[in-house]
């Protein structure tokens, strides 16, 4: 998992992909959902608890390569982000690229999150839950999206768990 380390203290994250490139979402990077002020230029990687920097990497981001056709609309259609980094990553035991999603048949995933506990403050250590891939037709009628095609994945877990009402 990779925080964005950006201005005002706001969340972004993003999956190390390669030594080299972070995958994350292009609405990190959209004036639409963010003040003009709101930058994110550096990545943190290896980061376990935000109050303990050991074994921690933190590197200037080079290149922010947003989908040309990003949708800023309800869909969220093409929300991804390549990030280029200034330099390698040093791979270590707390810090790999992720595997990518390769079958179409997988039906759970692993979301990660330093997003708000159940109490609503703000968590100091990363959170991981499951969530389960949901049918289309189901996810076009329970979430405000409307998925017209397979170039997104719509799960929920059946518990807030780590990021309350965030679809992913």
């Amino acid at each position: 998992m990779v925080q964005l380390v950006c201005e005002q203290d706001k969340i972004c994250s993003g999956s190390l992909i390669t030594s080299r490139f972070v995958l994350s979402a292009a609405h990190c990077f959209s004036w639409v959902f963010r003040e003009p002020s709101y930058v994110c230029d550096k990545v943190r990687l290896g980061q376990q608890n935000t109050d303990n920097s050991q074994n921690t990497q933190v590197i200037d981001i080079e290149r922010k390569i947003i989908h040309p056709q990003f949708n800023v609309g309800e869909t969220y259609k093409n929300d991804i982000a390549l990030l280029r980094l200034s330099q390698e990553v040093q791979f270590s035991d707390y810090i790999k690229p992720i595997c990518l999603f390769a079958h179409q048949q997988e039906t759970s995933f692993v979301v990660a999150s330093w997003r708000k506990t159940e109490d609503g403050k703000k968590s100091n250590r990363l959170q991981a839950t499951s969530v389960d891939k949901v049918v289309r037709q189901l996810c076009n009628n329970y979430f405000w999206m409307d998925l017209d095609d397979e170039s997104q994945i719509c799960a929920r877990s059946s518990y807030e768990g780590v990021c309350p009402g965030e679809l992913h």
